[in-house]
């Protein structure tokens, strides 16, 4: 049997496997029709405070003509820096109700790295936490590194959580602030933006051409580039996200915003979702703090909960994790990155939570696969393609499609995927050779190998410059760490390949060791154990033991940093 749509064989009962998706609605639409129907819903939760849809819906009004008045028009692009907090969300949607285009800076980044979104994507604004300002963007600003900023608008954490909370927290140095503002011409107060009248301008979008987000993501190699996504694309595959939803209770539903909203993955399904379905989000700044995250979800009652396998993994080695409660979480999300069964085994044995892969990237914003919230999920894959999408597999040398279904011990059914849907990102801004290399015949290269069995289940292996080539034998990194993350003593891996003498490629885990077992454990235990445990083409000939392993603000191991340490 080909792999002609072998998902449909165990295809989830009761969820459509095509959906109709409007042309005629633009992202920030939703936030209008969701308050005109249910103004009295909760939309945001933010350290014991909440918010309504009405409410948010006219902050947003106000935002988008106080962004009118300061000369944005359509088209416009914005870059938005902050933490998960109530300005982002009001930020984001005002920003396109006054026609423009936002670009979300994770809030990681550097100078350098903020220097290069703005200048690349042409940013006419910045919308920025203080701290982030006075740290990162202050000396750009200075120095005219920035020539296309011509309004900075600034904002604060504290602005809404109670008084006492941000002045304590600002004090003790938890909460990033700024504690004098500059003045002049080229900068703006976000609050007082919102005293501006609730009538914007409105303005008509052409929704699968005009862009919604400008989406900056890196690569193995380059500066990242600037996806341009659509105002369809986005709403696409928030009603995509809903169909995989088997249940959803008006008003009774919370996201848990953990991941960065700066992230196409939060941003997406746990922000934009949230709005479409009617949920609360229950905003989360620094999901580092898993004692306060917990704490947020409890009270909230959390039970929408996206995660990547480094978080998950955080809470499952967490000396208090027998306190945590998380029984009202209904549907727990993996993303972003692979999920190591032993993470995912952990957790769900620990919390009682149910834990669903899915697969997606920033070009396809983001989702395109899961595993079934109810029926048959398949461990170790990211399930079936989401309702009006397609999913194939290709030899990225020849660009021939395999069409046999694959096996897991049998490399030559292994491919690159490739996705087509209506969440397919128009291309990459003013990357032209780069659009054509990676869209081809409305097909999106994806850059990841794997394959998809004979039950349609998709498998991914690894990236596809990520692979090693070890005395002929194809590795896979993901699969190294995967396996590594069975030995008790490791906290987190990365497997990457490493040249040495004679021109030839090895194997090398960079590895971090649970509290419990650091100066107890040495690279010599763990290469023994990987002698024992794994293939012999595949086991780490060098070890590092470090103390942090560096990952992406959602958890995703910088195998590119690891090579160039």
């Amino acid at each position: 049997m080909s792999q002609e749509k072998l998902w449909y064989q165990y295809w989830p009962e009761g969820i459509p496997k095509t959906i109709e998706i409007p042309g005629n609605i633009s992202v920030d639409d939703m936030l209008d029709e969701q308050a005109e129907k249910n103004p009295d819903l909760l939309a945001m939760a933010f350290h014991g405070k909440t918010w309504t849809y009405g409410w948010l819906n006219d902050k947003v009004n106000r935002f988008a003509k106080g962004l009118q008045d300061l000369g944005l028009q359509k088209g416009d692009r914005v870059c938005v820096n902050m933490l998960n907090m109530p300005q982002f969300v009001i930020a984001f949607f005002g920003v396109m109700r006054a026609g423009g285009v936002v670009s979300p800076i994770v809030p990681l980044q550097k100078a350098a790295e903020i220097q290069h979104q703005i200048n690349n994507a042409g940013a006419k604004m910045l919308i920025i936490m203080d701290g982030f300002y006075k740290e990162e963007v202050k000396k750009l600003m200075d120095e005219n590194k920035i020539p296309t900023i011509e309004k900075v608008i600034l904002t604060g954490l504290a602005e809404y959580l109670g008084k006492a909370i941000g002045i304590i927290g600002a004090l003790i140095g938890k909460i990033p602030r700024m504690w004098f503002w500059p003045k002049g011409p080229k900068f703006a107060r976000f609050q007082d933006l919102l005293e501006s009248d609730p009538t914007p301008k409105e303005v008509k979008f052409d929704t699968k051409k005009d862009l919604a987000v400008l989406m900056y993501t890196g690569g193995t190699t380059g500066l990242p580039k600037g996806a341009m996504l659509s105002q369809y694309n986005i709403v696409a595959n928030c009603y995509q996200c809903e169909s995989w939803l088997p249940e959803i209770d008006l008003g009774k539903e919370a996201t848990v915003c953990a991941l960065p909203l700066s992230h196409i993955f939060g941003l997406t399904t746990m922000m934009a979702v949230a709005i479409k379905t009617g949920a609360k989000m229950i905003l989360i700044p620094d999901p580092r703090d898993i004692p306060g995250l917990m704490k947020e979800l409890a009270h909230e009652k959390g039970t929408i909960f996206a995660g990547v396998n480094a978080l998950f993994n955080r809470i499952n080695n967490h000396k208090k994790v027998e306190s945590f409660d998380l029984s009202s979480v209904k549907y727990a999300l993996s993303g972003a990155g692979p999920l190591a069964e032993e993470v995912q085994t952990k957790f769900e044995t620990i919390t009682g939570a149910k834990i669903v892969e899915g697969f997606g990237l920033t070009e396809t914003s983001p989702v395109t696969h899961a595993n079934p919230l109810e029926g048959r999920r398949k461990i170790g894959t990211v399930g079936f393609p989401f309702p009006n999408t397609d999913c194939k597999i290709i030899d990225p040398n020849t660009l021939q499609d395999i069409s046999q279904p694959g096996k897991d011990d049998d490399i030559s059914t292994h491919g690159e995927i490739c996705i087509k849907g209506p969440q397919v990102m128009l291309g990459y801004y003013n990357r032209e050779k780069a659009t054509k290399e990676t869209i081809i015949d409305g097909w999106l290269r994806t850059g990841d190998i794997g394959y998809i069995d004979d039950e349609g289940y998709l498998h991914i292996k690894d990236r596809l410059k990520d692979m090693i080539k070890y005395k002929g034998h194809s590795v896979y990194p993901r699969e190294v760490e995967d396996l590594l993350y069975m030995y008790e003593p490791i906290d987190e891996v990365g497997v990457i390949g490493v040249k040495i003498e004679g021109g030839e490629e090895t194997i090398k885990a960079v590895v971090s060791l649970k509290p419990e077992f650091v100066g107890k454990v040495t690279p010599e235990d763990i290469k023994d154990w990987a002698k024992e445990n794994i293939a012999g083409y595949k086991w780490p000939r060098i070890v590092e033991i470090k103390d942090e392993i560096p990952t992406t603000m959602v958890g995703k191991v910088l195998r590119r940093e690891l090579r160039e340490e």
